[in-house]
């Protein structure tokens, strides 16, 4: 059976986050791996190596400031752990990660 990786900040999951609901509903099986806001780089590739390890056949970064500014880092890990990633935003798409699941934050002035 499929896992999906979570990778999250704990007072992230902690709080009102769709996704464990959402994958207990469907039945896909989830592997958690929470990390302290500042988490240092070290922190971050134990973390995608946990996920990796414990069988996810790919990653879902929760969104936060944290993620989103260490997201360079995050899709670079990620990429070397060879699991297919999701996030929430378009910019680490950019920067080598395999897709986002949200709009572009571009595109809002649009609308």
């Amino acid at each position: 059976m499929s896992k999906l990786g979570c990778l999250a900040l704990r007072f992230q999951w902690n709080g009102p986050i769709a996704g464990p609901a959402a994958a207990e509903t469907m039945g896909l099986p989830l592997v958690v791996s929470l990390l302290e806001f500042g988490a240092s780089e070290a922190d971050y590739r134990a973390a995608i190596e946990s996920v990796s390890h414990d069988g996810a056949n790919a990653i879902m970064v929760v969104d936060s400031p944290d993620v989103f500014r260490n997201s360079t880092l995050i899709v670079r890990l990620v990429r070397e752990s060879r699991l297919p990633s999701m996030f929430t935003f378009f910019e680490p798409v950019e920067a080598g990660g395999l897709m986002a699941y949200s709009f572009d934050v571009r595109d809002v002035p649009m609308h």
